[in-house]
């Protein structure tokens, strides 16, 4: 029998320089739902909502404090070591970031367009990529 993938929150985690997997699925890891189940350095996410809890950042920007407040949502479909994108390939990805002093939402690189959803996203090195055919 085969069992869907995990659905998870991962969030960039400030003290260790990687991420954080958080589980939204109480059918995955044991019942740990709302619990961080595992750190990575790189994930690959599917099905991806890009979810920025507005009240929790109005908190961190007049606090002047970071929080977790801002996460990709979705199914895992991998974590750890994944393959790195070659700068050929790196050409038909947009890069997506996120800064709660600087915007309200997920925006993409170089254009500042919000970014809300994706079919993919390929977290690492501190950032977010997605398909340019978004």
């Amino acid at each position: 029998m085969e069992f869907p993938p995990p659905k998870v929150d991962v969030y960039r985690n400030l003290k260790t320089g990687g991420f954080s997997i958080r589980s939204r699925d109480p059918d995955h890891f044991d019942g740990a739902y709302g619990r961080v189940v595992a750190h990575c350095k790189q994930a690959l996410v599917g099905d991806v909502e890009f979810v920025v809890q507005q009240g929790a950042r109005e908190r961190a920007v007049e606090e002047g404090q970071r929080s977790v407040h801002a996460f990709v949502r979705g199914v895992l479909i991998g974590s750890g070591e994944l393959p790195s994108l070659s700068e050929k390939q790196v050409r038909h990805w947009n890069e997506v970031t996120y800064n709660p002093f600087e915007q309200s939402d997920f925006v993409m690189v170089g254009s500042e367009e919000p970014v809300f959803t994706a079919p993919l996203a390929l977290l690492g090195q501190e950032t977010a990529w997605i398909p340019d055919s978004v």
